[in-house]
C-alpha cells in the first residue's frame, strides 16, 4: 500500500467515525430528550407565587399575637400607605428588631419605631 493510499484510508476512517458518533448522539437525543419534560417553568407555573403584604410581613415576622400588637401594626400600615411614615424606616426597624430578639421581636419593633417616628414628627 502506498503512503498516499494509507492517508486516504485514515481520513475516510476518521470521517466515518465522526459521522457514526454524530448519528449515535442524535439517536440518543431522540430517545432521551432534554430531561425537562414535566418540569414547570416559573412563567408557566399553575400556582402563582403570592408576595406578602406589609401587614402580613410585620405580623408574622414580628410574631404579633395580641390585639394591641395587631392594632399597632395596622396603624403603621395606614401611616405608610398615606405617606406619613417612610417604608424604609419601617423595614429597617423591622430588621433591627428581628436581629435584637429573633424569638419575640415585637417589643423592640414597637419601641424603636415609635422613637424613630417621633423624630420624624409622626405619632403612631
Amino acid at each position: 500500500m502506498l503512503p498516499s493510499q494509507l492517508s486516504a484510508n485514515c481520513s475516510s476512517s476518521k470521517l466515518a467515525q465522526v459521522i457514526l458518533a454524530v448519528a449515535f448522539c442524535c439517536g440518543l437525543l431522540t430517545f432521551f430528550p432534554s430531561g425537562t419534560e414535566g418540569v414547570e417553568t416559573p412563567a408557566t407555573s399553575s400556582k402563582t407565587q403570592q408576595i406578602p403584604t406589609l401587614r402580613q410581613e410585620l405580623e408574622f415576622g414580628l410574631r404579633a399575637r395580641f390585639d394591641t400588637e395587631l392594632d399597632f401594626i395596622d396603624r403603621v400600615v395606614v401611616l405608610v400607605k398615606s405617606g406619613e411614615l417612610p417604608l424604609s424606616v419601617v423595614l429597617s426597624t423591622f430588621q433591627w428588631a428581628r436581629q435584637k430578639d429573633a424569638s419575640f421581636p415585637f417589643p423592640y419593633f414597637e419601641r424603636g419605631l415609635t422613637l424613630r417616628a417621633r423624630r420624624l414628627g409622626v405619632r403612631i
